[in-house]
């Protein structure tokens, strides 16, 4: 681990040849320039906010009515951003979870030779699991867990610090340029979810953090599904529609949760301070 990625907070890891890294919002524009080339249409800050059957096709209704879109199926994939509307109990079969990402000031170039010198990328075991990767711009990008996905409080702040100290302790002090917060989807089997919870209308949502890659697939299924491909030639099984237990307490169940876990970390690390200390 200290060989591959720089980071001393670790006494074993494994490797995966296979993987990789990439922009995601590079990849987003990249995907929305693709849909727009095909002929689509794409309308941002519209909330689709209920449902209706009229005729044999759906009216999805837009900003409280402001328009209502008429359309033979219907594609919901708002993973962690899922609301109350238009599918009653879809919000409540996922867990939102706020995530906490920061990018730092560039590194030096002896810091360069140590911190992910081949571009490895890592995300760790931890309950309440931090992440990080190396930018084109010779910072590092770090992400965890957090409390509030609204703004960026001292608390994310301060996630981060604790992060970095784990992770990579030869750079305690390291300023923070850019620091950003959004929402992750987790599901009760850790795996991702396709529904069908009405005729014509498909749900791909819960990608548990590793959306990047996973969403990507579920679009393509999704696309052939409406476009008539029988559920059973499809990679994601359709699934009953469940309510995760953890969702019914809401936030507070959420910052209840994360504070558990961190705690379990923290015992975690004690117990393991000397083969720590061997390692680094």
């Amino acid at each position: 681990v200290m060989q591959k990625v720089g980071a001393p907070g670790y006494y074993g890891g494994a490797f995966f040849r296979r993987g990789g890294a990439l922009h995601p919002m590079a990849f987003t524009r990249g995907l929305a320039h693709a849909v727009i080339k095909a002929g689509g249409r794409i309308f941002s800050k519209t909330s689709a906010e209920s449902l209706a059957r009229t005729n044999g096709r759906w009216q999805v209704s837009c900003n409280g009515g402001a328009a209502v879109i008429s359309c033979e199926n219907v594609v919901i994939a708002t993973n962690g951003y899922t609301g109350r509307q238009p599918i009653p109990g879809l919000k409540r079969s996922i867990l939102p979870v706020p995530t906490v990402l920061a990018a730092s000031e560039p590194l030096s170039d002896e810091q360069l030779k140590i911190i992910m010198p081949g571009w490895t990328t890592l995300a760790d075991t931890r309950r309440a699991l931090f992440y990080t990767r190396r930018t084109g711009t010779n910072r590092i990008m770090l992400g965890g867990s957090a409390h509030n996905h609204f703004e960026v409080r001292d608390f994310e702040r301060h996630r981060i610090d604790v992060g970095l100290r784990h992770v990579f302790p030869q750079l305690a002090g390291l300023k923070w340029d850019y620091c950003w917060s959004g929402i992750v989807a987790l599901t009760a089997d850790h795996l991702c979810h396709f529904h069908e919870p009405m005729p014509g209308v498909f749900v791909g949502l819960g990608f548990n953090g590793r959306g990047v890659a996973i969403t990507t697939m579920m679009g393509r299924t999704l696309a052939e599904r409406v476009l008539g491909a029988g559920p059973r030639t499809l990679p994601f099984p359709t699934m009953p529609m469940k309510i995760d237990p953890y969702a019914l307490f809401g936030h507070l169940g959420l910052r209840i949760g994360t504070s558990y876990y961190e705690t379990l970390d923290a015992v975690d690390n004690w117990r393991n301070r000397d083969m720590l200390k061997t390692n680094a």
